[in-house]
C-alpha cells in the first residue's frame, strides 16, 4: 500500500529545511542523501499521512508558503535573510568538506605525500 506523506526535516537547532511529499519516504531520503547538500543537517524528521494525492499537495503548498523552509524553490514567494545566510554557510562547509576528502584522497593515494604549488 502506497502512502501520500508530508514530510518536514529539521537542522539541531530545529529550523525547517526542507517541505516535501512521498509516496515512499525511505527512497526519497536516499534520493535526498545524494542530491541535497543539507542531507547531512538533518536530525528530525516529521511525517504526515493524507488520503490522497491531492490533500498532500495541498498540505504541502500551504506547509511551504506558512512555515519558509530554507532550502524549498517551489511555491516560496521570497526568504528572509537568515535563510539566505543559513544556505551560503551550509554550501561553503560542503565544499570544504568535498576538498577535505578530495586531499585525504591523495594523501593516502600518494604515502603521505602531497605537492603543493604557492600561489
Amino acid at each position: 500500500m502506497s502512502l501520500n506523506q508530508l514530510y518536514r526535516h529539521y537542522d539541531k537547532e530545529d529550523n525547517l529545511l526542507y517541505v516535501g511529499i512521498s509516496l515512499h519516504q525511505i527512497s526519497r531520503l536516499a534520493q535526498h542523501k545524494i542530491s541535497s547538500i543539507w542531507y547531512r543537517s538533518i536530525v528530525k524528521i516529521i511525517l504526515e499521512t493524507y488520503p490522497d494525492r491531492r490533500s498532500v499537495l495541498d498540505a504541502e503548498k500551504i506547509a511551504i508558503i506558512n512555515e519558509g523552509p530554507i532550502f524549498n524553490k517551489q511555491h516560496q514567494t521570497k526568504q528572509c535573510p537568515e535563510a539566505i545566510l543559513y544556505k551560503k554557510n551550509l554550501y561553503r562547509i560542503y565544499k570544504y568538506r568535498q576538498e577535505y576528502l578530495r586531499l585525504r584522497e591523495l594523501e593516502k593515494n600518494t604515502n603521505g605525500i602531497i605537492l603543493r604549488s604557492k600561489k
